[in-house]
């Protein structure tokens, strides 16, 4: 066989929490050739990130990690003490959120040169500007701070630094996840020129196995920290062995199911009209929303896409009143929201409540579960006693019930945590839930399983939908009716299935085409 660039056997990392010892990793054998493109996929605790931190050695010491196994570099055997020797100068790591890797009080420029000169203390200046090129950025945005910058943008510096240590193996961990899929494909399509241009070696960890099979020659499935299935991406997603393997691959392409949109007897609950909203004034005057229209009825889902400032989550803040529309109408079960006194309004609008992006921040850290659902029951009038909580959370799937009041949403794992959130929603009586990006960052299993809550809630209670999402396919799967938005403006809007397979605006084939499609 083969020297392989990078070879590791039997890796195992535990944890200390407390008296007790967690096992992260145990027991997992990865090998990268030289050039070679290989992928990590599994749910969210499989071990994923926890052995790529481990190979680069930066796992927080406050956990105390022991690392075991053999790591070979070059058929030479590198001691775990030395991991870190190996950092930068043959291995580079592109996390997901790029904002949270970045000084904010340094220029990026300035961050770029830091790296350049720990790795190549003769290179000058000018070596920033190339490295700003090689990744499609101008020498220019050396000026800038984080902040400034774009997602995408950000993610191009990060992989700019990774770049200025001359590695061999780029690590990506999850590096487009909360990317739209325009910007995605600009990333993943770089990343694929630095890697042919470079010779590097690729470990791409992702949930997304459409970016896998496209990105990837083999893969490495995990389950609770071991490798439970590996081979060419072809063979594996073809046809899989495991019964997880299999399970992951159905949750990934539920694009061929699309809802037929259903027929409405009655007329819409939630109408748009002519809505506009422009920030700021004057010269620096801005058109974020710009005319729309759209109906939402009982029952029905209507997907918002778009890319990164297209206004979804302005136009998501209008419709749930917490902004104004400068122009137009948002009216609820008959009322005009934005013509409504400010008493009238808060008892209208109770019939709608959102649904976050990111269900980590979207509790407050000092209420326990009892808490929150107590809270949301009092806006909707009701007795907040236990044995209505209890039920909400069983509606949500979260059955064991009593013991579940007395805890925090931290103390949840990400998919229960988006449960409460919809627990909560419920729980105010609301007949339309504003969901904007809630499976952003989701593993399949998460996302499988949140997307089933809902359509059966749907099919319960008759709830509507706004479901904000980058996902264009998971739109096609989930919603009836799919609204494009492009700089403000729905540029096209119709049954899901049709938006998909026959996309009739320039932009909506653009987005259509830059989506990652799992290919079996």
């Amino acid at each position: 066989m083969e020297t392989a660039f990078l070879d590791v056997e039997n890796l195992g990392v535990t944890y200390r929490a407390g008296d007790r010892s967690v096992v992260a990793v145990g027991g997992v054998d990865i090998r990268i050739g030289q050039g070679e493109s290989v992928g990590i996929v599994g749910e969210s605790g499989s071990g994923k990130s926890t052995f790529a931190r481990a190979i680069m050695d930066l796992l927080p010491a406050s956990a105390q990690p022991a690392i075991t196994g053999t790591i070979r570099l070059d058929g030479k055997d590198v001691k775990i003490a030395d991991l870190h020797r190996v950092r930068g100068r043959d291995f580079a790591m592109v996390f997901q959120d790029p904002l949270s890797y970045l000084d904010p009080l340094m220029r990026v420029g300035d961050q770029i040169a830091e790296v350049v000169h720990v790795h190549d203390r003769k290179a000058g200046r000018d070596r920033v500007g190339e490295l700003l090129e090689m990744v499609q950025l101008q020498r220019t945005h050396a000026r800038f701070y984080p902040h400034e910058l774009s997602g995408g943008m950000r993610q191009r510096v990060m992989i700019a630094m990774a770049l200025a240590c001359k590695a061999r193996l780029l690590i990506a961990d999850e590096p487009t996840t909360a990317l739209d899929v325009t910007t995605q494909k600009e990333i993943l399509l770089l990343i694929a020129r630095l890697r042919r241009d470079l010779g590097m070696s690729l470990l791409l960890i992702s949930h997304d196995l459409g970016v896998v099979s496209e990105m990837c020659e083999r893969v490495y499935v995990m389950l609770r920290g071991k490798v439970i299935e590996s081979g060419p991406v072809r063979d594996v997603f073809r046809t899989p062995r495991h019964d997880y393997t299999r399970a992951l691959i159905a949750a990934g392409s539920d694009q061929a199911k699309p809802l037929p949109v259903p027929v409405h007897d009655n007329g819409p609950i939630l109408t748009l009209r002519g809505v506009g909203k422009t920030f700021g004034s004057g010269a620096s005057a801005f058109r974020v929303l710009d005319g729309i229209d759209l109906d939402l009825h009982q029952g029905e889902t209507v997907a918002l896409v778009g890319e990164s400032g297209s206004g979804k989550s302005t136009l998501a803040r209008v419709i749930l009143s917490l902004i104004a529309p400068d122009q137009g109408d948002v009216t609820l079960n008959g009322q005009v929201l934005n013509k409504l006194p400010a008493a009238a309004l808060q008892k209208a609008r109770s019939a709608m409540y959102p649904v976050f992006q990111d269900s980590s921040e979207a509790f407050n850290p000092r209420r326990n579960i009892r808490g929150v659902l107590s809270q949301a029951l009092d806006v909707a009038g009701v007795p907040a006693r236990d044995a209505a909580m209890t039920a909400l959370l069983e509606q949500v799937q979260l059955r064991p019930g009593q013991p579940y009041l007395d805890r925090f949403a931290h103390e949840l794992s990400g998919g229960q945590r988006q449960r409460l959130a919809i627990a909560r929603a419920l729980a105010t009586g609301a007949e339309v839930i504003v969901a904007d990006e809630p499976l952003s960052g989701a593993d399949l299993s998460i996302r499988a399983l949140v997307v089933d809550l809902l359509r059966q809630l749907q099919a319960d209670r008759s709830l509507a939908y706004i479901f904000i999402t980058h996902d264009i396919w998971l739109a096609h799967s989930f919603a009836h009716r799919i609204a494009v938005m492009y700089k403000g403006r729905i540029v096209e809007e119709g049954p899901a299935d049709a938006i998909i397979r026959h996309p009739k605006h320039d932009y909506t084939r653009k987005l259509v085409a830059a989506a990652p499609v799992l290919k079996l």
